[in-house]
């Protein structure tokens, strides 16, 4: 579906979707527990329901609600497993090791563009331990169980890998290492698989940025609450900063996820933002500051910081954006190539981007192209609304992978709609 852009100003009140990220952990750790809890504020979006029946898959049984998820049991399954994993690379990422420890013999399905995707720290494990396995175009097949010895892996590939390890780890209690090799980035998403396995009783021992699995601690806990994703917030945030005046519903200010960084990255453009309780309130910007950043650990803001130089006269810097090029697309060249078509001035020198922005732009119709990926899809339709002309984004679809809603949500700030 293609959506035409409409241009208002946004105001109003909005609860943004609970994580994504953290949906797929308590899923996830909630598998390996096998005690009956219950996951609540879940947003069933493309990736969450992929790990849901990867689950059910591997044994689990699962009572779904309207936006709970109920973990009844694990039942005993046996190999061979065929694991449909779609576009969702948490999924894959966190149970590889998991999955074919368990059953011996797994076969992960998915699309090209999923395993176009590092899967190299795995697969350097797997080979220098002479497992057998086997990868395709659009699959990988492990035929023995996934080896519990002590890993060194880099960290400046993904922290799925590091969080995939350490959830083997606490599965099957041993005490091996997990050593990840500096620059460790996007740490805050492996900080949030740790937080995940502490709430369930899981202790895990960290020496700078090496765990180990220590012990369990068996708790009474029944119930958990999933978190606001900072990450979908950031696209409103954005808007409300260059226009409007918007609140934001919010459950943890303080929250270890990377992206919560947005708000610090708005104030310093000059965007007036207060802290009412359980909330967070966004005020445009009298003046608009260029601005730069390092997005080393919030990699996931890429797409929406480059709109948001876009629309701030001056040059911005947007450093360490290596990473965006082994996403759902190449964020970095999709996101240039989109820029260049309402003439912004975009230019990358090694993992550093300038943008040269501008508060509007004027031109008779443009068509944003979205390669399949929901970041690049919320980020241009925020864009457009700064667009005095025809603005078509095409194949709006693929915002369900993360956020069913968005266009809902985008459109209830609308007050004279």
């Amino acid at each position: 579906m293609d959506y035409y852009v409409k241009n208002f100003i946004p105001h109003g009140q909005l609860e943004t979707p609970s994580s994504k990220s953290y949906a797929h952990r308590f899923l996830i750790v909630a598998f390996m527990n096998n005690k009956p809890v219950t996951i609540k504020d879940i947003v069933f979006s493309d990736d969450i329901k992929t790990t849901i029946n990867a689950l059910k898959v591997m044994g689990a049984k699962f009572k779904v609600g309207k936006d709970y998820v109920k973990f009844i049991k694990r039942k005993t399954v046996k190999a061979p497993l065929i694991i449909k994993v779609n576009e969702s690379a948490t999924t894959l990422r966190l149970l590889i090791p998991l999955a074919s420890y368990i059953f011996g013999r797994v076969k992960f399905v998915g699309s090209k563009t999923l395993f176009s995707r590092p899967l190299d720290i795995y697969e350097e494990i797997l080979t220098d331990q002479h497992v057998k396995y086997e990868k395709g175009e659009d699959f990988i097949e492990i035929f023995e169980n996934f080896p519990l010895i002590n890993y060194e892996i880099k960290g400046d590939i993904s922290s799925q890998f590091a969080s995939g390890l350490i959830l083997l780890a606490a599965y099957s209690k041993k005490a091996f290492k997990v050593n990840v090799i500096p620059p460790f980035e996007s740490y805050n998403y492996f900080e949030m698989t740790l937080h995940v396995l502490d709430l369930f009783g899981y202790q895990i021992n960290k020496n700078k940025y090496c765990f180990t699995y220590s012990h369990k601690i068996e708790n009474e806990l029944t119930d958990f609450d999933v978190e606001t994703d900072f990450s979908l917030l950031a696209n409103f945030a954005v808007l409300s900063a260059l226009r409007g005046n918007v609140s934001f519903k919010v459950d943890n200010i303080f929250s270890v996820q990377g992206d919560v960084e947005i708000f610090n990255i708005l104030k310093s453009i000059g965007a007036k933002i207060e802290y009412p309780d359980n909330s967070v309130s966004i005020k445009r910007a009298e003046i608009l500051k260029p601005f730069q950043v390092d997005i080393k650990n919030i990699i996931d803001l890429g797409p929406i910081l480059f709109v948001l130089a876009a629309l701030i006269p001056g040059k911005s810097t947007i450093k360490n954006a290596r990473r965006l090029k082994m996403k759902e697309s190449d964020r970095l060249k999709s996101m240039i190539t989109e820029l260049s078509k309402i003439g912004v001035k975009a230019k990358l020198i090694r993992d550093t981007v300038y943008i040269e922005g501008q508060e509007s732009y004027k031109i008779d119709q443009v068509t944003f192209e979205t390669y399949n990926d929901h970041r690049i899809a919320m980020a241009l339709t925020i864009l457009g609304m700064f667009i005095d002309g025809q603005v078509t984004v095409k194949d709006i679809n693929c915002v369900t992978k993360s956020y069913p809603n968005f266009i809902k949500d985008l459109e209830s700030l609308n007050k004279w709609n």
